[in-house]
């Protein structure tokens, strides 16, 4: 929570910098791991356990023993995908669309997520942990995460395409916003990919204006030219900064060569063979891998 909802450090602060990297080495199945230590036994009773029974990582304090494994967590995640939109660089915008796309999948049929409570590549089995589902604290803030990714405001600028999938901008697709909410008024545009451009159509309809309109460049999209309503534009660090009152900005150019396959069902399918990989391995071994 150190850039967002309050900016309360330089985005690229040595020690925020740090905070982001521990705590994106922490995931588990792609999202934030949480570590509830629940008491399993008190020492000199009949119920110490088998300290070396597979699946726990116990911990002892105070005559007293632990289980000190991680579990899945739900709503931790989106803090770091909120500080990686206002970070920008294109190592965080593909952070923060990656940070989505784990999260839609650790939803059920029906797009419910959890809070925390099922143990990393075990069953979706929360009985155990009295865990609840559905969470509304995790699906608002995949929502607000979602939003934040077309348009959010920062100070005050209006900033667009923070972050977003190549998957979502190939040849013939678009991205629309409809009446969107902001602290300025409503905002609707629409942004439409060509083979050899793309076109962004603003339809604000602004109480009071922001600043500027700010439009993040897309990090696998190489632009060679742009044009603001007509006029060329450039990138400044890497953002093409508008005018309140302005309605269509054209970049050409063409996603870059090599562009991995950030699409939610790539993600399914992948998840789905690590995870036969680790059920098969623990059928061999009766040891679920970690």
């Amino acid at each position: 929570l150190v850039l967002y909802p309050e900016q309360l450090f330089e985005p690229f602060d040595p020690r925020v910098t740090a905070t982001l990297r521990r705590a994106r080495s922490q995931y588990v199945e792609g999202i934030l791991r949480f570590v509830w230590p629940l008491c399993l036994a008190k020492r000199g009773t009949d119920d110490w356990p088998d300290v070396a029974l597979a699946g726990m990582q116990p911990i002892a304090a105070e005559n007293y023993l632990f289980n000190n494994r991680p579990v899945l967590h739900y709503w931790q995640t989106p803090n770091l995908g909120q500080a990686a939109l206002v970070r920008g660089t294109a190592e965080d915008q593909q952070a923060a669309v990656t940070d989505l796309v784990a999260l839609l999948l650790h939803t059920s049929s029906t797009h419910a997520p959890q809070e925390f409570g099922t143990s990393p590549w075990g069953t979706r089995d929360f009985g155990v942990r009295h865990n609840i589902l559905p969470d509304g604290a995790a699906s608002a803030k995949t929502i607000e995460l979602m939003r934040n990714m077309l348009l959010r405001e920062q100070g005050n600028d209006l900033v667009l395409l923070s972050a977003v999938s190549p998957e979502w901008l190939r040849p013939g697709k678009a991205i629309e916003a409809r009446r969107a909410p902001t602290a300025f008024g409503p905002m609707s545009f629409t942004l439409r990919a060509e083979d050899d451009r793309l076109t962004l159509r603003l339809d604000p309809q602004f109480h009071h204006s922001p600043a500027r309109i700010l439009v993040r460049v897309p990090w696998f999209f190489e632009v060679r030219t742009a044009e603001a309503d007509g006029h060329a534009v450039r990138p400044v660090e890497g953002h093409f900064a508008l005018g309140p009152a302005a309605r269509q900005l054209v970049l050409h150019g063409k996603i870059k060569p090599g562009t991995p396959d950030f699409s939610y069902e790539k993600a399914v399918e992948t998840y789905k063979q690590e995870y036969r990989r680790r059920y098969e391995e623990f059928l061999r071994t009766g040891i679920r891998p970690e």
